[in-house]
C-alpha cells in the first residue's frame, strides 16, 4: 500500500490507508505500507509534488512490485502506461479524494480581497495545474488494473468519464467496534441544543455557508451553540476562525482547533445533532463519528455523507437553508430529534472496516482471475 501521505493518523488520507492496512493484517495477509515521506521529501502540498512523488512511485514498483500480489497507490500520481510496469502485482488505483468532481462542480471562495487577487494573479497557473493533474489522473485510472473508491458517487465520476465499470469497486470505509464503543453515547435531552461539526475549516468543508447558515439557526433558536472541533488548516487558530463570523454569532461559536482521537467521545458527549456542509469527500469520517455517538448530522448530498446519511437529512449542495431548516426542525421537535439520534447510531454500525477490506478483496481476487 502506497500512502502519498506521511503515515499520521491526524491526516485524513493517510488514515484511510493506516486502518485499512490495519484491517487487512487482521484478515490474515501480509501489508508493507509506505509513506510518502520514505519515497521523497518533498511536502504533498507542494506544486511539484505530484512529478517528484508519481517518479519515485513508479521507480519504486518497478523495483519492488514483483514481491507483491496487489499494490495499491494513490490514483492521482501513477501516469504510467501499464505496460512499463511488473506484470504479476495486481495494480489498483485508490482514490482517497476524487478530484473528477470538480470537472463538474465549483468550491465556493471566500469573498475576501486577497482571494480576489489569489485569483487573479495565480487563476491561470491553477487553472493549468489542475488540467495536468486531471490529465494524469484520467491516464492512471485507464491503466491501473482495478479501482477501489469509497462511495457510488465517485464509481458514477469515473463511469461518465469512460472508466470501464467492471474495474470499480465500491468499498465504503469503516470504524472500528473498538471506536464504535468509545464513541457510543446514550443521549439524554439537554438544556442546550449545541451543533456539532467534525472537520477542517476551510472552503472545501463548506465554511463560506457557515456564517449564513449559523445566522439563520440562531435566529430560530437564539440560545443554540455550535462547536467546531479539529478546524486546524486554512486558519490557525479559534481566533481566526472566529473572525469569519459576524460579530452578532461568535458568542454562540466554541472552537477545539484540534484533538486527540481519544479525546473526541467526550467533545461530542453536549452536542446534540451534527451539521457537514462539506461540498466534496470521499467518505466523510467526521459524519461517521458523530452518527456513532448517537448524532444524526445534517449535510449536503455529495461524495461521501449521501453513502451515510438519510435522504430526509440531507440537502442539495450549497443549499445551506435546507440543512439550517433541519436543524431548527431537530431544535424545535424533542421527538423528532431523539428518534433521529437513535437512528444515527443505528445506521453507523452498518458501516465497519472488515467488511469494506473482505468486499475490496474479493473484487481484487475477481480482478486477478479475470486479468490473468
Amino acid at each position: 500500500m502506497m500512502c502519498p501521505y506521511p503515515l499520521k493518523r491526524s491526516l485524513g488520507g493517510a488514515k484511510v490507508y493506516i486502518e485499512n492496512a490495519e484491517n487487512y493484517r487482521l484478515l490474515g495477509h501480509e501489508v508493507d505500507l509506505v509513506g510518502g515521506d520514505e519515497l521523497t521529501n518533498v511536502a504533498s502540498g507542494e506544486v511539484h509534488f505530484i512529478d517528484v512523488y508519481g517518479d519515485a512511485l513508479f521507480n519504486y514498483i518497478v523495483e519492488n512490485g514483483e514481491k507483491y500480489d496487489v499494490i495499491e497507490y494513490e490514483y492521482l500520481y501513477l501516469g504510467r502506461s501499464r505496460i512499463d510496469l511488473p506484470q504479476k502485482p495486481l495494480l489498483v488505483a485508490r482514490a482517497v479524494l476524487l478530484e473528477l468532481h470538480l470537472l463538474k462542480i465549483t468550491i465556493p471562495k471566500f469573498k475576501t480581497l486577497r482571494s480576489f487577487l489569489g485569483t487573479l494573479l495565480k487563476g491561470k497557473k491553477r487553472k493549468n495545474l489542475f488540467d495536468r493533474k486531471i490529465k494524469r489522473a484520467l491516464l492512471s485510472l485507464s491503466e491501473a488494473d482495478a479501482i477501489t473508491v469509497a462511495n457510488s458517487l465517485d464509481k458514477e465520476a469515473l463511469l461518465e468519464n469512460s472508466i470501464p465499470e467492471v474495474k470499480v469497486v465500491v468499498a465504503p470505509y469503516g470504524i472500528s467496534q473498538e471506536r464504535l464503543e468509545a464513541l457510543k453515547t446514550k443521549r439524554e435531552k439537554q438544556d442546550v441544543f449545541r451543533v456539532g461539526f467534525v472537520g477542517t475549516f476551510d472552503p472545501r468543508k463548506g465554511a463560506v455557508e457557515f456564517p449564513h447558515l449559523w445566522s439563520r439557526v440562531l435566529k430560530a433558536v437564539p440560545t443554540a451553540k455550535l462547536k467546531l472541533m479539529g478546524t486546524s488548516s486554512m486558519f490557525p487558530n479559534a481566533e481566526a476562525v472566529k473572525s469569519h463570523f459576524p460579530l452578532s454569532l461568535r458568542e454562540s461559536i466554541e472552537v477545539v482547533e484540534s484533538f486527540n482521537a481519544d479525546e473526541l467521545p467526550d467533545l461530542l458527549r453536549d452536542c446534540s445533532c451534527g451539521v457537514f456542509p462539506s461540498h466534496l469527500e470521499s467518505f466523510g469520517f467526521g459524519v461517521l463519528e458523530m452518527m456513532a455517538a448517537s448524532l444524526p448530522v445534517a449535510a449536503y448530498d455529495t461524495p461521501g455523507p449521501e453513502m451515510l446519511l438519510p435522504r430526509d437529512w440531507l440537502a442539495q449542495r450549497g443549499d445551506y437553508n435546507v440543512l439550517a431548516s433541519t436543524l431548527i426542525s431537530w431544535a424545535k421537535e424533542p421527538d423528532k430529534l431523539e428518534r433521529a439520534q437513535g437512528q444515527a447510531l443505528e445506521l453507523s454500525s452498518k458501516f465497519d472496516w472488515p467488511s469494506s477490506c473482505e468486499k475490496a478483496l474479493a473484487f481484487y481476487s475477481q480482478r486477478r482471475s479475470e486479468i490473468k
